[in-house]
């Protein structure tokens, strides 16, 4: 596969008036007009948003792929958006606007255009700028200039797409899209899966004498929902495609070629574990030497230190189909390797010492999950190494998370799993998909002690607190101190201390295991304080109030936080928290209703119990002990539980938000 040429595009000219007609007319025609017409509000609840996309549309052309000289060009993807700015909010956050950058994808041309209200209108010109969002995603950005109120913003955008025969086009956004349309043209030659979801439509392929065509349409498509509870792109309404079969001709014989997860998954699993006789001896070597193989260890413990090791001296480059990234000769003898040389390095380690390990590709949550109907190749993105002995996973090229954590956001998804059996002297790939193994919720969380007193004069708090941080929720811990240096470690460790609350005077701090450790796997990061907290204490003319804040977390601050039913609820991973505080009651008090803290409460799919918390007051002489935990079993909850949780937190919440009254006697 070549070297892809985006490390050159730095930047790439918006044509303005070089190119006279766009060319995404000649794709879907009447999309751009010469002399334009500002957009004529008929009905102001279409214009309510700061943004309304008045009309998104998009073709994909592999036809015209097929006569272009470029070497492995797949497609010609054109985009036409059209979008109105309905408020002054709206203007000044459009004033950079961000295209998504499109994986291997390199800009052909694009016209773009400010619309005023007064019908006037000027093209953008300038160089669109590459931003990186994060790991994972760039965008491309353009400054459209002189914006105003009612005014619009349109572009016709074309781009060559190298190797890409399956994808999905979203046309769900945070604003609302009137209009959007959707069109597929291949030739007759090739065979495509096409699928409208979420309520886009059904969309059926028709053959013709030349060209396979696809087109749908949607309109009034209202803004996503946003919650932190949802992940949006699985709820879009979109338009997904893959390529099943094409014909191939070679002279005078024409063969049609299938594409099947079977293919695709004996493919990647040769390219991850395929070693030259070369790879192995160097390999072999090094290995050697570390001092760490000598002795007799249990399969978790040195799964981990193996990964603990290779994490601590490869580095990470993440540029891709760089062979020499991938070899394992180069990549012991400079110390640096991409994700396919990283997964490569340690499928053979973990070979050499005899530990059988598989292949699961597997797609995020927060993306389209992988369909097995579909040759959806491109949703089977990120590599797992999966230890069938102990029914857990490794991400070899994810830094921040060691074994026996990983992503959360891809555990719990489903996954291509890929792996080898003997067949006499033969081996041979087997496939299948299967979800990938997620923690259980016992794994991941918080369980904190704290006492409270009040000070002599009983005018402020008096706070021991030791909070102990497991599993997912640790890994970020670790994360975070592995960035510091060591005059910021007080200070952040301070920042975790369980009250989030104002007039905290801290009077003693420690903390430990706040690093990855190669000989314990996930000791458990605690963090201990003393610390005097007077707003959490209220006097009233019967009693005293405690509130008790960030020492009873709940994970929603109010229930219009939750998304909307019909969405259902998503968490990254399953986890709990437990806290128990004991109070000492001052003399010539004693607790106003000690009944109204105890609380229980199940969540049920079916017979399942997927969620829940019990609370419970104890009073023993002088001392109050307030036990609350809460635990959450599953990644997604269903419609049919939504009602249920939606009463579980709501419960929660009350709780955390009703002080300890103590009343006098």
């Amino acid at each position: 596969m070549r070297i892809r040429r985006l490390l050159m595009i730095i930047g790439v000219c918006l044509m303005g008036h070089l190119v006279t007609n766009a060319q995404i007319n000649t794709q879907i025609p009447g999309t751009w007009s010469v002399n334009p017409s500002p957009y004529v509000v008929t009905d102001p609840g279409l214009v309510q948003t700061d943004v309304t996309i008045l009309d998104y549309s998009v073709a994909r052309n592999f036809y015209e792929a097929t006569t272009r000289s470029e070497p492995d060009l797949s497609q010609v993807l054109y985009i036409h958006k059209h979008i109105r700015l309905n408020t002054q909010k709206a203007v000044d956050s459009l004033a950079n606007y961000m295209i998504p950058k499109i994986p291997n994808a390199d800009p052909y041309f694009m016209e773009a255009r400010v619309i005023h209200p007064n019908g006037k209108f000027e093209m953008v010109k300038g160089y669109l700028r590459t931003v990186k969002l994060s790991k994972d995603e760039e965008a491309w950005v353009m400054r459209p200039e002189n914006l105003e109120v009612g005014c619009e913003i349109e572009y016709d955008f074309g781009l060559l797409i190298y190797n890409q025969y399956s994808g999905v086009d979203y046309f769900q956004e945070n604003s609302p899209v009137l209009k959007a349309n959707f069109k597929l043209i291949a030739p007759n030659t090739f065979t495509f899966d096409v699928k409208g979801l979420n309520g886009f439509g059904d969309i059926s392929p028709i053959a013709g004498t030349k060209l396979l065509t696809a087109e749908a349409s949607s309109s009034n498509i209202p803004a996503i929902s946003n919650s932190i509870y949802m992940f949006p792109k699985p709820n879009m309404q979109a338009v997904a495609y893959a390529m099943s079969s094409f014909v191939n001709q070679t002279y005078n014989k024409k063969e049609k070629v299938t594409y099947t997860w079977q293919d695709f998954g004996e493919s990647e699993f040769i390219t991850y574990n395929n070693i030259s006789r070369t790879e192995f001896n160097n390999l072999q070597k090094n290995m050697e030497r570390w001092a760490f193989l000598k002795q007799q260890k249990a399969l978790p413990l040195l799964i981990y230190q193996v990964e603990h090791y290779l994490k601590s001296i490869i580095k990470y480059e993440p540029a891709e189909n760089i062979q020499q990234l991938e070899d394992l000769s180069y990549i012991l003898r400079n110390r640096e390797a991409n994700d396919v040389g990283l997964v490569r390095l340690f499928s053979a380690v973990y070979y050499m010492l005899g530990i059988r390990t598989e292949l699961l590709l597997t797609s995020p949550r927060d993306e389209l999950q992988i369909d097995s109907t579909m040759c959806s190749f491109d949703r089977a993105k990120k590599p797992l190494l999966y230890f069938p002995e102990i029914d857990l996973c490794m991400a070899p090229t994810e830094y921040e998370y060691h074994f026996p954590n990983i992503p959360p956001l891809w555990a719990n998804t489903t996954a291509l799993h890929c792996w080898d059996v003997k067949d006499g002297d033969q081996s041979e790939v087997k496939t299948a998909f299967m979800q990938v193994p997620a923690k259980d919720y016992a794994g991941n969380g918080s369980r904190t002690v704290s006492n409270i007193r009040l000070t002599a004069s009983m005018d402020s708090l008096l706070i021991n607190s030791s909070q102990t941080i497991n599993g997912l929720p640790d890994v970020s811990v670790k994360t975070m101190f592995k960035a510091l240096n060591a005059n910021q470690y007080r200070d952040k460790a301070a920042q975790l201390l369980p009250v989030a609350e104002k007039d905290i005077h801290i009077k003693a701090l420690s903390y430990s295991n706040t690093d990855w450790s190669p000989t314990e796997i996930e000791a458990p990061t605690n963090i201990k304080g003393t610390y005097t907290n007077a707003s959490l204490l209220t006097k009233t003319n019967n009693g005293i109030e405690i509130r008790l804040g960030g020492l009873n977390p709940t994970i929603v601050s109010a229930n219009n936080t939750l998304p909307p039913r019909d969405k259902g609820l998503d968490i990254l991973y399953p986890f709990f928290q437990e806290s128990k505080i004991t109070i000492e009651i001052p003399a010539g008090y004693t607790l106003a209703n000690p009944k109204y803290y105890d609380k229980e409460f199940t969540v049920k799919d079916g017979a399942k119990e997927v969620a829940g918390f019990k609370s419970m007051v104890m009073v023993d002489g002088n001392n109050l002990t307030y036990y609350i935990t809460q635990w959450y079993g599953a990644t997604h909850y269903e419609l049919g539980v939504f009602d249920q949780l939606h009463n579980m937190l709501g419960q929660l919440l009350q709780l955390k938000e009703s002080p300890i009254v103590l009343k006098r006697k």
